[in-house]
């Protein structure tokens, strides 16, 4: 998650990379690529002599938000884009749909990857965000946009007049009423959870 989940103008490799070096010169051994769960069990691990597992995988799996239009190309989950945004066209206008700290590193990443316009829709207001002041803060310095008290839904017109690019609109529900907004990609941030399969099959020693 520190490699793939945070861009590094939040937590630099070079940082990361001393905490590894730190690791092997305490001894810990890092076995990469090794898939735990479907292949090696935690009941094979406390057979092969481990008296202790701690698990710290982070939160991989991201939610459905059920929202109209969630299955089209035009719409990616946070934690997806994170790992490799410089694999994504996105085109000059992006919306990020919630307000913790991966949707305000979505969107601050889309920027420093040539988006002009990034908007944050949120349902409630600022003080229910869930990210922390100081990334809001950033965000907005940075340009990022906001628009609170939103609903979202997705739909993708046959033609775009402000560009060749396929846009989507997402419908902005109000207090004002519905208003569409043209974009071009849509990045949906929602609580993540955990990947049960690790665990499949553990039975206590």
């Amino acid at each position: 998650v520190l490699t793939y989940g945070i861009p590094d103008f939040r937590l630099s490799r070079e940082l990361i990379d001393l905490l590894v070096s730190r690791l092997l010169d305490l001894g810990v051994k890092i076995k990469i690529n090794s898939i735990v769960g479907p292949v090696i069990t935690l009941n094979k691990l406390f057979k092969d002599g481990y008296k202790s597992i701690f698990i710290g995988t982070g939160v991989w799996n991201p939610k459905r938000l059920d929202i109209k239009g969630e299955t089209f190309g035009h719409s990616h989950y946070a934690i997806d884009y994170l790992k490799s945004p410089k694999y994504y066209s996105l085109g000059k206008k992006v919306v990020v749909i919630g307000a913790g700290n991966v949707a305000m590193d979505a969107a601050r990443t889309a920027k420093r990857n040539g988006a002009e316009e990034v908007y944050v829709a949120y349902r409630r207001d600022f003080e229910d965000m869930t990210a922390t002041k100081h990334e809001i803060s950033e965000a907005i310095e940075e340009g990022v946009l906001f628009k609170t008290f939103e609903t979202v839904e997705i739909e993708t017109p046959a033609f775009c007049a402000t560009s060749f690019i396929p846009c989507i609109f997402v419908i902005r529900t109000s207090s004002e009423g519905p208003a569409p907004l043209s974009i071009h990609y849509i990045i949906k941030y929602f609580p993540k959870h955990i990947n049960r399969d690790l665990a499949a099959g553990f039975s206590p020693p």
